[in-house]
C-alpha cells in the first residue's frame, strides 16, 4: 500500500467515524424531540439495538415497534430527554460498530 493509498484510507475511515457521530447527535435530538420515525430513520434495513432492559431488537420493523411503544412510555416520564452517551466506533470498511457508555 502506497503512502497515498495509506492516508486516503485513513481519511475515509476519520470521515465515516465522523459521519456516525454526527449521526448519533441527530438521534439524540430526535429521540428527546419525540420524532420516532425520524428516529427509525437513523437505522439501516439490517440494523441490530441492543438497549439495556428492552433486549436487542433487529431491522427497522422491531426498532419501530420498540421506539414507538416502549421507548416512547419512558421518554414520556423523563419529560423527552434521556441520558447522553458517550460513543466508541469502530469502522471496518463497509461496516461500523457503536458502542454507548452512559455519562454519569
Amino acid at each position: 500500500m502506497t503512502k497515498i493509498e495509506e492516508l486516503e484510507k485513513r481519511l475515509e475511515n476519520l470521515e465515516s467515524q465522523d459521519a456516525i457521530r454526527d449521526l448519533h447527535r441527530k438521534y439524540i435530538y430526535y429521540v428527546n424531540s419525540q420524532k420516532w420515525d425520524e428516529v427509525i430513520d437513523c437505522f439501516t434495513q439490517d440494523a441490530t439495538a441492543d438497549i439495556g432492559m428492552h433486549g436487542s431488537h433487529q431491522g427497522k420493523e422491531e426498532l419501530s415497534v420498540l421506539f414507538k411503544s416502549k421507548i416512547a412510555k419512558v421518554n414520556e416520564k423523563w419529560n423527552g430527554s434521556h441520558f447522553v452517551l458517550q460513543t466508541i466506533i469502530s469502522t471496518d470498511g463497509s461496516k461500523a460498530t457503536k458502542r454507548l457508555l452512559p455519562v454519569l
